[in-house]
């Protein structure tokens, strides 16, 4: 995961299951063909919640993340239970 996530995680999986993606085109995921859009991520974390099992999230998105969770939750209300947005772009 982002080294920016690091001390957050560090907490917030003391008291709960944390869950970090690597989105297409970032990190040390593959560059693919993608429309690299809010959409289109938010359609990557539907298939990676469906693939694994997860029901229902807490979403937190930052930056870019904060269009791409903001984007998830409109498409998909019933699959969260909070949006937490910090400065999202």
């Amino acid at each position: 995961y982002m080294p920016a996530w690091k001390n957050n995680v560090y907490y917030l999986a003391r008291r709960h299951r944390c869950v970090l993606i690597d989105l297409p085109g970032f990190g040390k995921s593959t560059k693919g063909k993608f429309s690299y859009t809010p959409g289109c991520y938010s359609d990557v974390v539907a298939e990676f919640m469906q693939k694994t099992g997860i029901k229902k999230a807490t979403l937190v998105g930052h930056s870019m993340g904060g269009q791409i969770a903001t984007t998830f939750t409109l498409k998909h209300p019933e699959k969260v239970n909070k949006l937490i947005l910090a400065a999202p772009a």
